[in-house]
This record gives structure tokens, C-alpha cells and sequence, in this order.
């Protein structure tokens, strides 16, 4: 690939220049006739010679009718169908709720477009309502020479999904812009949505080297409750769809037919039965889809239960990579140990102390994303899988998040940031 600086070029031909040099390396001669692609707009241009140094000079025309501003930096390569494409354009998705400009993650959204030059590809940020269908656009918001800019682009080649809340999904209009995305970009639109829960346990079960890390776990009914609880000394009632440890409740036996709940965030309280339980409790339970899950005896850290977040990310050569591992010890009289619950995210080696165990962890997390994408038919491009270890020193897999939540502070220019632009370019190289 040849990277260039775009510039507008006086004159209201359809004409671009370049280096004689680019010329040559895109085998393309000097002022005949080819076209430029970026995104889905195209436009047939005479391609001459004369441009400075890492240039590429546009009329004005031929800017306008690539929606593509000067001053951005794009990679110039020839592709199958002969077109020379002007790229990689990748677009995050978000949708804006509050102040926040990109919505509640608009923090790690920005750590990622900042690191767009770099990693050569051309990022811009936009919204649903963003796109225009009618002319392959989109308006969005871009950096260049260090402040945001937000301008008219075309539709990316490749789409990144941050919609970072489910209900956000759900809405009809988000719903019906990213099916639209998705038919426009086959195998270019990752991660596909958030995952359910069950549909993971499900998945997850039927392969072999992983279903022995699974916590037993089944849709919410009174039976399931009552057969679990005369099994497990506690367990879990979970939304099926739900997202950094709301609506979690922990459920613990007590003699006779008493039983104790406590919510994710530590108040609970106690019933005398799992019928006074759920006629007491049902009505938070009954406007979504549940489970419950076998609890798992968590080791502890400083008398505290943790769990361990590994986020694995595909790179730039569609190889995934554990990028980050730590442990997340929960706070005190929590259930969870998310850190929007109140815990506290700490170095697993500080934790997890027996190497052998560690290893575990990896090995088993690192199972996860090809069984799910070979499930799903869509690529995933990042996991955070949720694990749980036993004072044993058993790994369980808890949960499975496509849409990883990660700190912005503490975590440097790490691969985190990058893999997702860099696994972009690889994905733009297919068309």
C-alpha cells in the first residue's frame, strides 16, 4: 500500500495527481484514465503525474464526489476489480444518550480514534442517524491534526460496533441501521450485537474441551431453582441479556425451606420459601428473560471473592491475542466483582499466584472465541470472557461479552486500542 496526504488540486476537471514514483508503484501510467474508490462511492478520474512528496492532489469535483476532505491520510492500493481505492475507512458506530458526545463510551471511542493515523487507517465516529442510504454516506467525526472534525464521509468499509447498551441496540431505528450495515458489509461488520447468556451456554456445551468449565445453568423457573439449590449450596439468578452485573441476585439455602437473597449491589434479605421468594421478588424477574446458574465457591483475595476479565482481540492477521488479564476482586458485601459494581481491578499474577493456574485461565479463554464465531457465522473481532477459579484451583467460564467494557486509565498504548483498527485493515483488504 501507498500512503498519501490528500490536497485539493485548482481546476474543475476530474483529474488526480501523484508522485511519479506512487505511479509506478500502483502500475498506473502517467495521465490515463482509472477509478477511485472510497467506501461505496467511485468516481473515473485522469491519473497524472506532479504531485509533491506523499500527495495526492484532487479536484475539487473528484473530492466532492469521494466525500472525502483534504488534509486526511489515506492508503492507496490497487485492487481485484482494478479500482484504486483510497482507505482503509473504518467506521465506529456508537449512539449518543446524555452529554457524552459518543455515548457512554465515549471515552475508550476516543482512545481508539486517536490512535487512527497510526495504525493507517482513515476512523471516523458516527450515529444512526448519521448515515445517508441515499448517497453512501455518512456525517461523521474525525480527527485530524490533533482536534476533531466532523464532516461528510463515505460509508465505511468497515464497521466497528461501540453501541455499548442494549437497549440502545433494541431501538427499531438502531436495530434497523445496523441490519442494513451488516447486508452492506458481509463479514465486515464486527462485533455482531451483545450475546445471550443461554444462547453461550448453549453453544459453549457442545464443545468438548469446554463444557467441563461450565457452571450448570438453566432458564429461570421454580424447578430450576428448587433442583439447583438441592444441589448447589448457592446460585445465581441472571438476566439472560443483561450487561456489567445488573439485575444479578445471588441466592443461598438456609434450614428447612429458607432461603437468602442479596442483590448485585448488597442489599438482599430473606424468604421463607422460593414461592414467597418469587411472589415477593418475581416482579423484577418477570419483565426479561432469566437463568440461574450454579454458584461457584470463587477463591478468595484479602477474604474477598474475585473473578478474572481475559480480553482477547483479533490482530491486524486475523490471529486472536489475549491483550489484557486481570483479576476484578469484589467490594465489600458485593456479589459480583464487576468493577461498575464496585470492585477492583488488580494484576492476576497479584492474585492468581500458582502459574499453573494462570495458564489455565488462558488456555481455556482462548477456546472461546472460535467456537462462538464457527456458532455465529459473523466475525467477532474482540471477546471479554468472565472466569471464575475455584480454591482448587478449577477454572469455570461465568460469561461472555462481545462488547468488552475497558478502562481507558492505567492501560497505556497497549495493543488493546490498536487491534481494533488493526483487525479492520485486515478486513478491509478483502473487498
Amino acid at each position: 500500500m501507498t500512503r498519501v496526504r490528500l490536497a485539493i488540486l485548482p481546476g474543475d476537471e476530474l483529474e488526480a495527481r501523484l508522485p511519479p514514483a506512487m505511479l509506478a508503484r500502483l502500475a498506473q501510467k502517467p495521465g490515463a484514465g482509472v477509478e477511485l474508490a472510497a467506501g461505496e462511492r467511485t468516481v473515473s478520474v485522469r491519473l497524472t503525474a506532479g504531485a509533491p512528496p506523499a500527495r495526492m492532489l484532487l479536484t475539487r469535483p473528484v473530492a466532492e464526489a469521494l466525500s472525502l476532505p483534504a488534509g486526511l491520510r489515506v492508503r492507496l492500493r490497487r485492487a481485484a476489480d482494478g479500482r484504486i481505492r483510497l482507505g482503509p475507512l473504518v467506521g465506529i458506530l456508537t449512539f449518543r444518550s446524555g452529554r457524552r458526545p459518543f455515548g457512554p463510551q465515549t471515552p475508550l471511542v476516543r482512545a481508539v480514534a486517536r490512535r487512527a493515523d497510526a495504525a493507517g487507517v482513515v476512523a471516523y465516529v458516527f450515529r444512526p442517524a448519521d448515515i445517508g442510504w441515499a448517497d453512501g454516506t455518512v456525517r461523521g467525526c474525525y480527527r485530524q491534526a490533533g482536534s476533531w472534525r466532523r464532516g461528510r464521509l463515505p460509508l465505511p468499509e468497515v464497521v466497528y460496533d461501540r453501541i455499548s447498551c442494549r437497549a440502545h441496540e433494541a431501538r427499531p431505528e438502531v436495530a434497523r441501521a445496523r441490519s442494513a450495515l451488516k447486508a452492506q458489509l458481509p463479514g465486515r461488520y464486527f462485533p455482531p450485537g451483545f450475546l445471550g447468556k443461554l444462547a453461550v451456554h448453549s453453544t459453549l456445551a457442545g464443545v468438548a474441551s469446554l463444557s467441563r468449565h461450565l457452571p450448570a445453568t438453566a432458564p429461570l423457573t421454580p424447578e430450576a431453582i428448587a433442583r439447583m439449590l438441592g444441589k448447589y449450596r448457592q446460585v445465581y439468578l441472571k438476566p439472560d441479556e443483561g450487561s456489567r452485573g445488573r439485575g444479578i441476585l445471588r441466592l443461598a439455602r438456609l434450614s428447612g425451606s429458607g432461603i437468602q437473597y442479596r442483590y448485585a449491589g448488597g442489599a438482599g434479605g430473606h424468604s421463607r420459601s422460593i414461592a414467597d421468594f418469587l411472589a415477593e421478588r418475581g416482579k423484577r424477574l418477570a419483565d426479561r428473560p432469566y437463568l440461574v446458574q450454579q454458584g461457584i465457591a470463587a477463591a478468595t483475595f484479602g477474604r474477598r471473592p474475585f473473578d478474572v476479565r481475559v480480553l482477547l482481540q483479533r490482530d491486524g492477521a486475523n490471529r486472536w491475542r489475549i491483550t489484557r488479564s486481570y483479576a476484578r476482586v469484589a467490594g465489600p458485601g458485593r456479589v459480583v466483582a464487576n468493577v461498575s459494581r464496585g470492585g477492583t481491578a488488580l494484576g492476576l499474577a497479584r492474585v492468581v499466584r500458582k502459574r499453573s493456574v494462570r495458564q489455565s485461565i488462558r488456555t481455556v479463554a482462548r477456546r472461546v472465541p472460535s467456537a462462538l464465531e464457527s456458532a455465529l457465522g459473523e466475525p467477532l473481532g474482540e471477546l471479554g470472557v468472565d472466569l471464575a477459579v475455584t480454591r482448587g484451583g478449577r477454572v469455570f467460564i461465568l460469561e461472555v461479552n462481545a462488547k468488552p467494557y475497558r478502562m481507558t486509565w492505567g492501560w497505556g498504548s497497549g495493543p488493546t486500542f490498536r487491534y481494533p483498527l488493526a483487525y479492520a485493515r485486515y478486513l478491509a483488504r478483502l473487498i
